[in-house]
């Protein structure tokens, strides 16, 4: 069995503690939300954010971008320094662990004009490329009705990933981005989806991560 420890929306904090794991995820929004530029960005992700997920205690670690990692939309990190921890950066692409097939995507709905937006029409696109079986699927948007619901009452997931989901055999679907939604699980078909914002809607951490054996 593979243990697997699943965070997402972490926005640059990095005074929190996750459990000893085979695999961290993290399903995106790593960068702090009060500063969009890229040299912040740059800075945060190859510093802050690289020292302490080196001082984690995990084997293998894989995430993808989120609406607030500009830096990662305009493909700023470097990935050779952190495949030297055994962290690999995915976008549009999968990668096999533990002989577990991920496939990472970072993109949603438009979303304040922020990273990896996208209209409805060009995400039918985009999550065409999502494998007919995977083991897990990393989207930091979630799908349609499914752990999505905002403050407000809106659905704000995408109609085009739920029913690439639906279309395809995957095992779990990890995301995050609606914070009002985190540390909740659902289902759709066969397919265990996760939200693993580790922050609420007022940006408070109040969340702890989903730990599951695969």
């Amino acid at each position: 069995m593979t243990k697997i420890c699943a965070i997402s929306d972490q926005h640059g904090h990095v005074d929190f503690k996750i459990p000893s794991c085979d695999l961290l995820i993290i399903a995106g929004d790593l960068c702090p939300a009060h500063d969009h530029s890229t040299v912040f960005q740059d800075y945060w992700l190859h510093n802050d954010f690289f020292t302490w997920l080196r001082q984690k205690d995990y084997k293998q670690c894989v995430f993808v971008g989120g609406n607030h990692d500009f830096a990662l939309e305009q493909n700023r990190l470097r990935r050779d320094k952190f495949r030297r921890i055994r962290a690999y950066y995915i976008q549009d692409e999968w990668i096999e662990l533990f002989g577990i097939k991920i496939y990472g995507t970072p993109w949603q709905l438009p979303f304040f004009d922020w990273a990896f937006n996208k209209p409805e029409e060009e995400l039918v696109e985009i999550y065409k490329k999502i494998p007919n079986e995977l083991d897990i699927l990393i989207s930091h948007g979630p799908p349609f009705q499914c752990l999505d619901k905002t403050i407000e009452g809106i659905f704000a997931g995408s109609k085009s990933l739920r029913k690439a989901i639906e279309d395809r055999q995957i095992k779990h679907c990890f995301t995050g981005h609606i914070h009002e939604q985190g540390s909740k699980q659902d289902l759709i078909r066969q397919t265990k989806v996760y939200n693993c914002s580790l922050l609420d809607e007022k940006y408070n951490m109040i969340n702890q991560p989903f730990i599951i054996e695969i």
